[in-house]
């Protein structure tokens, strides 16, 4: 196996803060960045000092204690060098993994690489010494660093992942999926164990519990706890889904949550998590505060990829009122809507956003609410019946509630509290009286512009014409799409609108309801984007998304798009038109006039081309089958149009033509050598011609694009935005 020859004449291009600076230098096949960085004049301030580093090229890598290895690095080849004002997040890739044979490219990729012991539990034998290497989500394992076939392999994300560091014994034990056998690997130290340990929890798919194994193993307790039984379950996660299953040999879970849908009650004290999910609500409880620790730690590392908050925390009333932020508390009556139910009595407590209610008035923090909900983008109704009764109607994402009360000036009390604290509109802008919980507002036969300002215009278009409006009542601003539709366009405005009510995003236009003005007038309320699209941004500043603006860009629109596919949501029409920006740099999803919802694991066939056609997949274009990934491949076309101004293959009149062009080769930048190699393979990883191979949008939050920067700035962006202010 011939290695890089020494030492290497290379051009080092260094980039930090924002100076950019370019030099030769002499590298051996070790070099430590610190001797890369005494070529600086001056050298680097003590701030620039704690910085970190990555390193961009194919054929290089980081290694601990910033020393790069050199591999595949010939004499006159360029170095590109980053430095970063905080650890950079670790990367997974969906890539398929180096031929067995093939050591050099194993090596060349590799993460990690190190001696531990290894012994498979069903076999007699004890630990053997092996070569480990891990290289885009496989272990690799030799007798020694100089052997060029390995043992044996084993691919991470099919194996549960068991962390036994805990215990004193720094190792990992993989299982397969529906497979008996277990393989340990322990370290020499507790240094190696922890470096280890955090590069395997990038690329693990599944975890599984130290109490759960044990079960499995010893048949000591772990126990699920549900509304009506207690039994023991193997539990998991996968992609942001938590699994529980009567035991590994399972196919069919007993339950599952969705993390992005639900709320978690967290109660350390009982080391239990409770899920809130709509009409379901189960609980999880750990033997050790260890387990419960790990779990949360595991949750809200997914929950921040997702860019959600999903946690509640239980509480105690009286002596931590200020801690906990409660706004008012005290009984009332509560029924849910659309249930055969009496009216039933509880505590209720109101917090900053969230409405709690308990059975019974609780004492001390051990008391579990029986239920909560978040009051982010409630629509509240009070209302009087004809039988004298005042009635509190909430209507959330979980579901429609009334509260009643014996005091109606208690009511109003409450119904002007749980207002205050409702962020967002529709709350803040409507009158109670005149909003359906379909969002459907009733002017009662008055102009609606007494009720609305229509300021300047924002667009307009076939569809109609869209304006900078005003609430007059509340002085809140949003915008209105005014449209003159047809009988025949209504069916299709309506599965709009509904996307559009279903959506609870920070990263897709809220929708705050209609007017029908008559039967061909339709008014629709939606957020307000004072910047218009990024395309719009860049025809007024005239220029194209440099690449950190692109990074924060695509980092809010996959986050978006992660929530459109968790519920189920094709958009169809990703492209820098339907990327709306806000003042403050808000990155949002719009124009849901092709959409489609769709069921699990459904794969869709195309019956016609659905989007903009230079945005199409090759799938769409030849109106075969589909899945929500199509968006992806109009998310790779984005991002040529937003570096270069335009999308690519313009110059074709069919889409026969269209399609030939892009499986004959996947689009690309125009001259790849002025954007990094890591943007550059984002864009690649989105433009899969097979639809199977492509990753998804969750898989992308964790590209080493993406994550150069963890989260990405939205400075970058704001001062190009400052621009058209100006």
């Amino acid at each position: 196996m011939s290695e890089p020859p020494k030492p290497l004449s290379v051009k080092v291009v260094l980039m930090i803060d924002s100076h950019t600076l370019r030099f030769d230098k002499q590298v051996t096949k070790h070099t430590k960045i610190g001797d890369i960085l005494a070529q600086i004049k001056g050298g680097l301030t003590n701030e620039q000092k704690k910085y970190e580093f990555s390193c961009f090229n194919d054929g290089i890598r980081l290694v601990e204690n910033n020393v790069i290895d050199f591999y595949g690095i010939d004499d006159g080849d360029e170095i590109e060098i980053k430095a970063l004002n905080k650890p950079m997040a670790m990367a997974r890739l969906s890539r398929v993994a180096p031929h067995e044979k093939d050591y050099h490219q194993i090596y060349l990729n590799s993460e990690k690489v190190g001696f531990l012991l290894k012994k498979k539990v069903s076999k007699v034998s004890g630990w053997k010494r092996r070569w480990v290497v891990l290289c885009r989500g496989f272990l690799f394992y030799y007798n020694n660093p100089k052997d060029e076939i390995p043992i044996g392999k084993m691919q991470i994300k099919d194996t549960y992942i068991q962390f036994l560091g805990s215990d004193g014994e720094k190792q990992f034990v993989f299982q397969y999926e529906n497979k008996p056998d277990c393989y340990h690997f322990s370290c020499e130290s507790e240094e190696e164990y922890i470096s280890w340990r955090k590069v395997l929890v990038e690329h693990q798919t599944c975890l599984i519990s130290t109490v759960a194994m044990k079960m499995i193993q010893e048949s000591t307790d772990f126990s699920i706890v549900t509304i009506n039984k207690t039994k023991k379950a193997w539990l998991m996660m996968n992609s942001g889904t938590i699994f529980c299953f009567d035991s590994p040999a399972e196919s069919e879970s007993l339950f599952e949550f969705y993390i992005h849908e639900s709320k978690v009650l967290t109660v350390a004290a009982e080391k239990e998590f409770t899920f809130v999910h709509l009409n379901n609500r189960k609980s999880i409880r750990f033997n050790t505060s260890s387990e419960y620790e790990k779990w949360k730690s595991m949750l809200t590392d997914t929950v921040k990829m997702m860019g959600r908050d999903i946690y509640v925390d239980s509480f105690i009333t009286d002596e931590y009122k200020d801690k906990k932020n409660i706004v008012k508390e005290g009984f009332l009556f509560k029924e849910k809507l659309k249930k055969m139910q009496t009216k039933k009595k509880r505590w209720c407590i109101l917090t900053k956003n969230k409405l709690f209610y308990f059975n019974c008035k609780p004492e001390n923090d051990k008391n579990i609410p029986f239920g909560c909900f978040d009051l982010l983008l409630a629509r509240v109704q009070l209302t009087h019946t004809n039988k004298g009764e005042n009635i509190l109607e909430i209507k959330t994402s979980e579901g429609e509630y009334q509260f009643t009360s014996n005091d109606s000036k208690e009511l109003s009390i409450w119904a002007d509290l749980i207002q205050r604290e409702c962020t967002g509109a529709p709350t803040n802008v409507q009158h109670l009286q005149h909003v359906t919980f379909d969002l459907e507002w009733d002017t009662s036969g008055s102009d609606p512009n007494e009720i609305f300002c229509l300021k300047e215009v924002l667009g307009t278009g076939s569809f109609g014409t869209v304006y900078h409006a005003v609430h007059r009542q509340s002085n809140f601003e949003m915008a209105i799409k005014i449209l003159t539709v047809t009988k025949q366009q209504t069916d299709a405005l309506k599965s709009e609108i509904d996307i559009l009510k279903k959506c609870r995003s920070p990263n897709v236009v809220s929708y705050y309801g209609t007017i029908k003005i008559d039967e061909n007038t339709l008014w629709i309320l939606m957020d307000m984007c004072g910047v218009g699209s990024v395309k719009d941004l860049m025809k007024k500043t005239m220029e194209n998304l440099n690449e950190q603006q692109l990074r924060y860009v695509l980092n809010e629109t996959l986050k978006g798009l992660v929530y459109l596919h968790s519920i189920k949501i094709i958009h169809h029409d990703i492209k820098a038109g339907n990327i709306l920006l806000t003042n403050e740099g808000k990155v949002k999803l719009a124009d849901f006039g092709v959409s489609q919802q769709y069921k699990e694991n459904e794969n869709k066939k195309a019956e016609d081309f659905i989007g903009s056609p230079l945005f199409m997949s090759p799938e769409v274009i030849k109106k075969s089958f589909y899945n929500n990934k199509t968006d992806i491949w109009s998310l790779g076309i984005t991002v040529i149009e937003m570096a270069e101004g335009n999308p690519p293959n313009r110059h074709v009149t069919s889409f026969d033509q269209l399609l030939s062009v892009i499986e004959n080769k996947p689009p690309s930048f125009k001259n790849p050598k002025l954007w990094t190699t890591q943007l550059v393979d984002f864009v690649a990883q989105c433009l899969v011609i097979d639809y199977n191979q492509r990753p998804d949008a969750v898989t992308l939050l964790w590209h080493p694009f993406i994550v150069a920067q963890s989260p990405p700035p939205a400075q970058p962006l704001l001062d190009l935005i400052k621009q058209v202010a100006n």
